[in-house]
């Protein structure tokens, strides 16, 4: 009865997120500083009605010379200052000037004078609160946002400028808030014109930016050129063009977390359940961590909806496997593929669930963000690998540690936890490992021909593995069924993990879920026609040497 509520108040949480989606479909576009000095004082002058505003480096405004901030390292710093002649013109032209400001490390009375004088003096529509350095303290966060609302302006963020600890600010009234995008000129100087257009038009689609500044390209195509190319292409897909806009408003019902949090517990329970029927004390044990859970969730909310948000990402997966264990057996393609959309299927009502916990505009603007995303990955598919391996029996972890190794367990072993790194390590934008440059190919292509590029894991690892363990039968597999099963529902857990995402928008995380799903089915009937083939030529050689 609570899942059932639960999935209700997910696709009502899911339908109300769509609709605040295609609320917010204003991009403004905007040029840095020193792209838009040059701009005024050359030919390309009419580049500047292309665009709503100029975002200034704070290091090169003379209002903010008595900071001695240094210039930021995602902007090109000016020769010289900026003069106030320079932006009076620009002002004239009908921009909006916007000020990145870099962390403050303390803003007393004093300070804040200082802060105040300056903004008064810039007079800003906006300003972008930029991570570098030691960071933003909390009180200057504070601090800086109260001296902008003042004046009515603004405050935004530079993707993977982030500062941290927004989300206290926007829970305590700060809710007008950007998200901006700007390629780091090296970067844009190293792709072509048609590349630059995609990676801006994706930032837009995919990450809900709706600030793209817009830098030209060393001895590239004319900056108006490039502007006309990006307005059409982004009216094409949909985005109209204007000033920065302000999220839509969004309300959460109550009666919504509290059916979400039911839900979690519940699902939790009947898990352990199946695992423990005759251990009382985890019920117990259960119980008090659902009490607990509601205490903290009272005192500090988002925490509390976290760790929910996470409790379901690690308990959907297993709850798969265990339901999956308990059909009849069953073989062949037709089987596989059912298990796979079914299995799929069930993973996305999770990942709804899971989403409609934290759904908020502070995750959709990314000022927050789910945690441990990494473990709700990795974590589920361990503990079906070890289920696989205890279901042959007990686990003789005595013998398993006295009997020597062999070459088989070195490369099957070292194969499995190098895999698993690899993937723990490239999962993320900010792991320490990029993707190599045919990848970097391969994905191009994909996001060319489709809408919504699904992720690699889905399509060409999991999802095909997850077919062939279903269709060969669960029972035939023998020692290999914890690797073949680790590695299976590795596709479900990247499917649940997109859903905590609340960055990209629902409408294009259903699209990219389903598109994995499709061609996932077709490299898993690939996979299962290779299978058989190579099976039934070992059996023909078997029964010849036998003969």
């Amino acid at each position: 009865l609570l899942l059932g509520v639960a999935l209700a108040a997910a696709l009502e949480a899911a339908a109300q997120r769509l609709a605040w989606a295609a609320r917010y479909t204003r991009v403004s576009l905007a040029l840095a500083g020193p792209d838009a000095v040059r701009a005024l004082e050359s030919e390309a002058a009419g580049a500047l009605d292309r665009v709503g505003g100029v975002v200034f480096d704070a290091a090169s405004l003379p209002a903010f010379a008595r900071f001695g901030f240094a210039p930021l390292a995602a902007f090109e710093a000016l020769p010289q200052p900026v003069s106030q002649a320079q932006l009076d013109a620009l002002r004239a032209r009908g921009l909006a000037l916007v000020v990145a400001l870099p962390p403050i490390p303390y803003l007393d009375a004093p300070r804040q004078a200082l802060l105040r004088e300056a903004l008064d003096a810039l007079d800003p529509a906006g300003a972008l609160l930029v991570e570098a350095g030691a960071g933003w303290p909390r009180e200057s966060l504070a601090g800086a946002l109260a001296l902008l609302g003042e004046r009515d302006a603004w405050a935004g963020v530079l993707e993977f400028f982030e500062p941290h600890g927004l989300l206290p600010l926007y829970r305590g009234g700060h809710t007008d808030w950007v998200r901006a995008h700007l390629i780091p000129q090296r970067e844009r100087d190293a792709l072509d014109e048609a590349q630059a257009l995609a990676r801006y038009e994706r930032a837009a689609r995919e990450r809900s930016l709706r600030l793209l500044l817009v830098n030209d390209r060393v001895d590239g195509v004319p900056l108006g050129d490039t502007l006309d190319a990006l307005r059409g292409r982004l009216e094409r897909a949909g985005f109209a063009l204007g000033a920065v806009p302000q999220p839509p408003p969004w309300q959460t019902p109550p009666w919504r977390v509290w059916a979400l949090s039911l839900a979690v517990w519940a699902l939790t329970v009947w898990l352990f359940q199946r695992l423990w029927v005759a251990r009382p004390w985890v019920l117990v044990a259960l119980g008090a961590l659902a009490a607990a859970v509601v205490v903290w969730q009272g005192f500090r909310a988002d925490e509390g909806l976290r760790f929910l948000s996470l409790s379901m990402a690690i308990v959907t997966p297993m709850w798969l496997y265990r339901t999956l264990r308990g059909l009849p057996e069953r073989r062949g393609l037709r089987h596989g593929l059912s298990v796979l959309g079914l299995g799929t299927g069930a993973t996305v009502l999770g990942g709804l669930v899971q989403a409609a916990l934290l759904s908020d505009p502070a995750y959709f603007l990314k000022l927050a963000e789910a945690e441990n995303v990494k473990l709700a990955l990795i974590e589920p598919v361990l503990v079906i690998a070890y289920w696989e391996v205890k279901r042959r029996g007990r686990v003789p972890w005595g013998r398993l540690w006295r009997r020597p190794l062999t070459w088989g367990d070195l490369v099957l072993g070292g194969a499995g936890a190098g895999a698993l790194a690899l993937l723990v390590l490239r999962s993320g934008n900010d792991g320490p490992l990029g993707a190599l440059p045919f990848e970097e190919a391969a994905r191009g292509q994909l996001e060319a021909w489709l809408y919504a590029r699904p992720r690699f894991k889905e399509f060409l690892v999991g999802h095909p593995l997850l077919v062939l363990w279903a269709a060969w039968g669960l029972g035939r597999w023998g020692g290999y069924g914890a690797w073949i099963a680790l590695f299976a529902f590795l596709g479900q857990t990247t499917v649940h993990n997109s859903f905590a995402h609340l960055h990209t928008p629902l409408a294009l995380t259903l699209a990219r879920t389903a598109n994995g799903l499709v061609l996932g089915a077709a490299c898993g009937a690939a996979l299962w026609a290779l299978w058989t083939a190579a099976a039934r030529g070992l059996e023909a050689r078997w029964r010849g040497a036998s003969s």
